[in-house]
């Protein structure tokens, strides 16, 4: 919710950003390579896209569909991506 003379472009790059602010808000703890939060667009009529890694299911996600979209924005465990050299 905006409060008076908030802009709401300002307000909606903090919270993606993990910024919150205002009466009460806590400071979110985050590591530094975390990558944010997923961002999808959900219509239950057409498609879910999920906007990280480009991923689309018909309709609603199942929890296949949601498995797959958050494991595909994951970073490989250091052990792993050693590997790759």
């Amino acid at each position: 919710e905006l409060r008076d003379g908030e802009d709401a472009g300002a307000v909606a790059r903090n919270r993606a950003a993990g910024r919150v602010t205002g009466p009460g808000a806590a400071g979110p703890s985050r590591a530094a390579d975390d990558t944010g939060p997923v961002v999808r667009l959900y219509d239950a009529t057409s498609a879910t896209v999920d906007l990280r890694t480009g991923l689309i299911c018909p309709a609603m996600p199942t929890a296949d569909d949601l498995r797959r979209m958050v494991l595909a924005g994951a970073a490989l465990p250091p052990e792993v991506a050693a590997g790759d050299s």
